[in-house]
């Protein structure tokens, strides 16, 4: 089968290596669709930190497609089944998934598992995945848009952990897929004003269309200025920042109201740094997340939505490639050119 490898940082490879086996508890997944991550390009780059990937490894962790085998003992699905897997392994031993906080768990401190960064993903013909990773579609969503599960499973953990309240006012900041999932997600919750902060109109007019109702421009306006604006003074009361940048940190710390709750899930770099006072959460009291992984919870969570608004997200889905024009599937993604929002490849 055909397999797109990353040997090393900055090599990676299209090559033909053999269908895997189908062992004890084990199901084999025939891909139908792989989405394009930032993940995968900090992993291409070589800024992914240990122990989150090992090299060499075929990536792709947001997939979807058709259970193709199933091995001894496996009851939940069968063949021909419409499938997504959750990539993380969670080993439900150790003490972070005994507190529910699988995005933490080691194998009982052993290792990271995760497909597609330490075990071979779905960037290929067929995958193996464990049992207990793999879920069944919902008739209503196409095997592309389950390919938003995992990334969506990521945003609920963000979600849940700021503990909104009907009537709040909350502001996400970065209308990448990760933001534009959470703008939908907080809709689906019942918050009926939602704020997107952006620096593209585009992207910013589709967060419109899945759920938001006020936006701003950061190229053309003081978002700080705006969100107190929008808030009478005080700021949100919750702000869900997926920008990756140290701008969009600061922001986020800077407006939200006292007392309310920022959720980090953008990845800024190792590296990068920021000023607080030392009394900041003394004084504001604001309540910090950062966001990672998630949760077998979070991941029927995020299937839920998908089922619920699969017409408004599968907007989100605007590109597709095949397997051997990974090159340009990349370059689209990293460059954000033709307005690419989601990109997925389909071997």
């Amino acid at each position: 089968m055909k397999a797109l490898a990353i040997e090393r940082p900055g090599q990676l490879i299209l090559k033909d290596v053999p269908v895997p086996e189908c062992g004890l508890g084990e199901v084999l997944v025939k891909v139908a669709a792989c989405g394009i991550c930032m993940s995968d390009l900090e992993a291409i780059d070589g800024i992914r930190p240990e122990p989150y990937i090992k090299y060499p490894v075929v990536l792709g962790h947001e997939f979807s497609g058709l259970v193709e085998e199933c091995g001894s003992n496996v009851t939940s699905v069968k063949p021909g089944d419409r499938v997504t897997i959750k990539p993380g392994a969670h080993c439900g031993l150790c003490k972070y998934c005994r507190r529910a906080e699988e995005g933490y768990c080691r194998e009982d401190r052993r290792e990271h598992v995760e497909i597609g960064f330490t075990r071979d993903g779905g960037f290929a013909e067929y995958v193996v995945a464990r049992e207990n990773q793999v879920f069944r579609l919902p008739e209503s969503v196409s095997l592309e848009l389950a390919t938003l599960t995992e990334p969506g499973a990521c945003v609920w953990t963000g979600v849940n952990a700021t503990q909104v309240h009907l009537g709040d006012v909350v502001a996400v900041i970065g209308p990448g897929p990760i933001g534009l999932l959470a703008v939908n997600f907080y809709k689906g919750l019942g918050i009926k004003r939602i704020i997107i902060v952006g620096t593209r109109d585009k992207r910013n007019e589709l967060a419109m269309r899945v759920g938001a109702t006020d936006t701003i421009n950061v190229r053309t306006e003081n978002a700080l200025d705006r969100l107190r604006e929008l808030t009478d003074g005080e700021g949100p009361d919750v702000i869900f920042e997926s920008a990756g940048k140290v701008d969009a940190v600061q922001l986020a710390l800077d407006a939200v109201r006292v007392g309310g709750a920022v959720a980090l899930a953008g990845v800024a770099g190792i590296g990068t740094r920021i000023e607080l006072d030392c009394d900041y959460f003394i004084f504001r009291g604001v309540r910090l997340f950062g966001v990672l992984g998630y949760t077998p919870k979070t991941f029927n969570q995020s299937l839920t939505m998908l089922e619920q608004y699969a017409t408004e997200l599968q907007q989100l889905i605007t590109h597709k490639f095949d397997l051997e024009d990974y090159e340009q599937a990349f370059e689209t993604v990293r460059g954000r050119r033709e307005g690419v929002m989601k990109a997925v490849i389909v071997p």
